[in-house]
């Protein structure tokens, strides 16, 4: 029997954690935890539980609450992308990892994330996962500002402890380095005595906001030769029409602009390719479903560039306006030799620049891109920050170590060989 069964096993046959009926969070349809564990802390109990995916709606209120007050945001595991994502795009749904705090009458969740069981190295141990995937390239778990080190303590009393039956290794994957909750993990973790490593770490163009407003970020950020090609560019694509710009992030707007990244996008390589969002049914619903639900709580922007009326070029942006997500970004392949998409994603980051709450921007892309590492100049360190909660009594997390260098060593060859 392998760990994720053994714990199912050991909860099943332990008195559930949350009985209550009477719990506004939990309702009273609440899913029984797949693993669970509690300590006392002073006057504090701490529990810490594993649900079922399909518990998220009771949870939604809750998360929604430790999202606004958590150390660093993280819209991926907010209620509205992770019930779309769970529902549309995962193979086998992760676990939903929470850890709650009750003083009193009065119960907070202090830290969520999700997770899954995963299988690495040479001998195929079992590692502890924060969810990721190539829709969400952010590990960061939501974690309560104000009881940050409380919490990361127990958690990682709770998550050892032989009783629980989870895995003793942990990979908290697309974890940006120079974040406060970065630093509260690693400090958590030396505190606690536990092995940690960094593995697979790069740096992912960014954009930061500048410090005074009244400069042009194109003439700051862009070389004098590169920005006057672009200006050539432009007039050329002027001269075939009407050129226009516009960003939107009112829900009929961005729902219209939606189905033209979609026509777009399945027109070019990707579609050809098969790896456009409407090449698959699940993911095109998935699109239109997060698009449409964060637009509706002004957390989606779409830019969008046109010539005589006819989109040729789409950029889809989620998250807060002082924080936003670059997620999507398509253009019409037939006017590649005018970069309709960087015409578009300096109009995009002009108009962050001019905000006066904009404060940074994630394009999520992968190291080395093509075009967003020429234009945002900025980069967030990102890396796998893996651990042994149980201390690595077996030697285990060095050899899974090694053996992820020597992956990350053969991944890197290939791709200089295919480029």
């Amino acid at each position: 029997m392998n760990p994720f069964d053994q714990a199912i096993s050991r909860t099943s046959e332990k008195k559930r954690l949350f009985p209550s009926l009477s719990d506004p969070y939990r309702g009273e349809n609440a899913w029984s935890p797949i693993v669970s564990a509690s300590s006392s802390l002073g006057t504090s109990l701490w529990e810490m539980e594993a649900l079922p995916a399909r518990a998220i709606r009771e949870l939604e209120n809750c998360i929604h609450a430790l999202a606004e007050r958590s150390l660093d945001p993280n819209l991926f595991f907010e209620p509205t992308f992770l019930q779309g994502a769970l529902n549309r795009i995962t193979g086998k749904p992760p676990m939903l990892l929470c850890l709650w705090e009750t003083i009193g009458e009065t119960r907070e969740l202090r830290l969520f994330f999700p997770v899954s069981i995963i299988k690495l190295g040479v001998w195929r141990q079992p590692v502890l996962r924060v969810w990721s995937s190539e829709f969400s390239p952010l590990g960061t778990p939501l974690l309560d500002t104000d009881h940050h080190e409380e919490a990361l303590d127990r958690f990682i009393h709770l998550a050892s402890s032989a009783e629980i039956g989870l895995p003793g290794l942990m990979m908290l994957p697309h974890f940006p380095k120079e974040t406060d909750s970065f630093n509260a993990w690693t400090q958590a973790l030396t505190v606690a005595t536990k092995p940690q490593a960094e593995t697979g770490s790069f740096e992912r163009a960014a954009l930061l906001a500048m410090p005074d407003k009244s400069q042009s970020w194109i003439n700051t950020a862009v070389g004098r030769k590169r920005r006057k090609e672009y200006a050539r560019l432009r007039r050329k694509l002027e001269q075939q029409g009407e050129l226009a710009f516009t960003s939107s992030a009112r829900p009929d707007d961005v729902r219209n602009l939606m189905e033209s990244f979609l026509n777009l996008e399945i027109k070019s390589w990707k579609g050809r390719r098969g790896s456009a969002l409407y090449s698959n049914k699940k993911i095109t619903a998935f699109a239109r479903q997060i698009v449409s639900d964060l637009a509706n709580e002004k957390k989606c922007e779409i830019h969008a560039m046109s010539l005589d009326g006819r989109c040729i070029a789409v950029l889809i942006s989620i998250g807060s306006q002082d924080r936003p997500l670059t997620w999507k970004t398509v253009y019409d392949e037939a006017f590649a030799q005018y970069s309709p998409g960087v015409q578009l994603m300096i109009h995009a980051s002009t108009t962050m620049q001019e905000r006066n709450s904009f404060v940074i921007a994630d394009s999520l892309a992968a190291p080395h891109h093509s075009m967003i590492d020429h234009l945002w100049r900025d980069r967030m360190a990102i890396t796998n920050l893996l651990t042994a909660l149980d201390g690595d009594p077996r030697g285990r997390f060095k050899s899974l170590c090694n053996w992820i260098a020597r992956w990350d060593r053969a991944k890197s060859f290939v791709r200089q060989k295919l480029h």
